[in-house]
């Protein structure tokens, strides 16, 4: 069995497509990307949502992610008073972007949400550029 692996008269072109196979193969593996979930990507574009235990907005908004909560950035203003005085939140559920620091205040749709997925490298005016004018 393992001298058709060596190469003879028969087999030559057999190795040869073989090879050029793998090659390929091996060339578009790396091309293959596996799908991100929403919560995975909205985390890594740099959202976090400031909540309250006491918000029911924000029990709805949490529950549209289902299992993938746990995966969120999610600042509960009780216990954090500070994240969410510096971060001026005033009301809930409110989305803050903190490489952007584009804010989004209610609850975000199925269409806002993936909005905010795909928002890679925005470059959207900052919140805080409009209290200086």
């Amino acid at each position: 069995m393992t001298d058709k692996l060596i190469p003879t008269k028969g087999n030559h072109q057999q190795l040869i497509s073989l090879f050029v196979v793998l090659s390929i193969l091996i060339m578009f593996s790396g091309c293959i990307s596996h799908e991100t979930s929403l919560t995975e990507d909205i985390t890594d574009n740099g959202w976090v949502l400031f909540s309250s235990p006491t918000c029911s907005a924000c029990d709805v908004q949490k529950e549209m992610f289902g299992e993938d909560v746990v995966s969120l950035n999610i600042v509960d203003c009780r216990e954090s008073p500070e994240l969410a005085g510096g971060n001026y939140i005033e009301y809930f559920p409110t989305w803050v972007n903190c490489v952007t620091c584009e804010r989004r205040v209610g609850v975000q749709t199925v269409e806002e949400l993936e909005l905010m997925r795909n928002n890679k490298n925005n470059h959207a005016q900052p919140w805080w550029i409009s209290k200086f004018r």
